[in-house]
């Protein structure tokens, strides 16, 4: 059953009474026309008209009703959309309120954050100012077009001319002509934005003079020029004057070892020359000393011993500065052999030993290693020992002179190690003690004979062996000399 609508019922209900009512209301008229006012009023009187009404009154009140109950259920519907409508609105209120105190907020930082960069930058600019100002490199913004457009104090200070006088010419007008060509073609590049690393060229002065100055230049988007420069005229000046030394040094050096090899070269030449006289003049007086050619009295056998000493030192002489003399040619040649080191010794040994009896000394050898067979010039080896065996002799009063042969464990070296008791050498001659002409004792009256060549031929025939020298000394406690010569490989001890 479909359900009645209110409206309709009360539009149908009232429309029949109404109808009614139209129907009583004719029926009185038409009995009055036909039956007169009497007739009419009877009617009137019947029920069925106030019946009608009363009905219609009825259904009236309850429209009324109705009516009243959809209003007010429509206004408590009206008035939760209005509290939900509120409450829409507050939100919505609450939420732009946030919105614009977060953006207020947001806007407050951004502006602080503002003020703080243009602080620093205010900041960064008077400090660039400074740098700019201070500076003693020449610092500028220049054109293309050949104008310098802001330069700082240095300028001024550097070339001597104005800030007006340097911005208002172009400064092509205080390059040297020489470099006018050389400064175009540069300037060419940096108007192609190619820039200008390592540049010289040299700047009229307002006294007249010309400086040199060092250039690095920037182009800019904008078609400026960022350059700096630096007064290098002093440091060409120093540049200049070394050359000029380096290459007067590097002639003088030549003419020196020129003349160095010449002198060499002459007295290894000269080694037959000079040697031969003085071994005739050696081997007669040995001669005349055994009495082969008669008998001599004793003053004539101590003059012709004084002759022989004489030419035995004088030959030693000679040979010293021969043989470094042949070394600094590079003319000395070694012949390394297999030799039995122990022989080598007891010849050494056997010439030095009258010496130190002579003096009182004792000399002894130790072994610490069996080294048998060594692998060098056997010549040379003997002189070294001999040498240093004959200055540590030489040096020593009393007491001994000790010659050790080792072997180094880290490198398998020979070692030959001369120790004394002698004097001993201070610790500012120790330095200089194995170069040429050096004695720790001169002038005419100097105890020890010697030309000071000993060590040095040493040490530079010892380069020659592939081996090497130290010295160790105290003043008063002695010298100890090692020389240190390579082993064939694989041998042991």
């Amino acid at each position: 059953i479909a359900p009645v609508d209110p409206e309709s019922h009360y539009l149908d209900e009232a429309q029949r009474l109404i109808s009614a009512k139209l129907a009583e209301l004719a029926t009185t008229i038409t009995a009055r026309r036909a039956n007169g006012v009497e007739a009419a009023i009877t009617l009137m009187r019947s029920n069925d008209g106030k019946r009608i009404m009363d009905d219609f009154r009825l259904l009236h009140d309850a429209q009324e009703q109705r009516v009243d109950s959809a209003m007010t259920a429509r206004t408590i519907a009206a008035e939760r959309n209005n509290q939900q409508v509120f409450i829409t609105l507050l939100i919505g209120g609450l939420a732009g309120l946030s919105v614009l105190s977060l953006s207020f907020f947001w806007l407050r930082r951004e502006v602080t954050a503002r003020r703080s960069q243009a602080t620093m930058l205010d900041q960064h600019q008077t400090r660039l100012n400074s740098i700019f100002a201070m500076s003693p490199d020449l610092i500028g913004l220049a054109n293309t077009k050949g104008f310098f457009t802001q330069v700082n104090p240095s300028f001024s200070r550097t070339l001597g001319w104005s800030d007006e006088e340097l911005l208002t010419q172009p400064f092509f007008t205080f390059i040297h002509p020489d470099d006018m060509a050389a400064t175009i073609a540069e300037v060419e590049k940096l108007a192609q934005g190619i820039a200008t690393l390592r540049f010289e060229n040299r700047y009229h002065c307002k006294d007249g003079s010309y400086r040199w100055i060092f250039w690095s230049c920037q182009p800019q988007p904008d078609g400026s020029l960022h350059t700096i420069g630096r007064d290098v005229t002093d440091a060409k000046r120093d540049e200049d004057l070394l050359r000029t030394t380096n290459v007067a040094l590097r002639l003088a050096t030549e003419q020196a070892q020129s003349a160095d090899r010449l002198k060499s070269a002459f007295l290894a030449t000269m080694s037959h020359e000079l040697r031969t006289p003085l071994n005739s003049i050696i081997g007669f007086t040995g001669i005349l000393l055994q009495g082969l050619a008669g008998p001599l009295n004793a003053e004539q056998a101590k003059q012709l011993g004084m002759v022989r000493d004489s030419s035995r030192h004088l030959l030693s002489l000679i040979n010293d500065v021969l043989d470094l003399s042949k070394i600094e040619a590079g003319q000395m040649e070694v012949t390394c052999t297999p030799f039995v080191l122990d022989e080598s010794i007891s010849t050494v040994i056997g010439i030095v030993t009258p010496q130190a009896q002579a003096k009182g000394l004792r000399l002894r050898v130790e072994h610490t290693a069996d080294i048998g067979t060594l692998v060098s010039d056997r010549r040379r080896v003997e002189q070294v020992l001999l040498n240093l065996l004959s200055n540590a002799i030489k040096f020593t009063d009393q007491g001994e002179i000790v010659l050790n042969v080792g072997r180094s464990a880290v490198d398998n070296q020979l070692h030959l190690t001369v120790a004394d008791t002698g004097i001993g050498i201070t610790a500012k001659h120790l330095p200089t003690l194995f170069q040429p002409f050096r004695q720790l004792h001169t002038g005419l009256g100097r105890a020890y004979e010697g030309t000071g060549l000993g060590l040095a031929i040493c040490r530079r025939l010892l380069d020659l062996l592939g081996g090497a020298i130290t010295a160790e000394s105290r003043e008063g406690h002695g010298s100890v000399f090692t020389i240190m010569l390579p082993l064939p490989a694989g041998e042991t001890a």
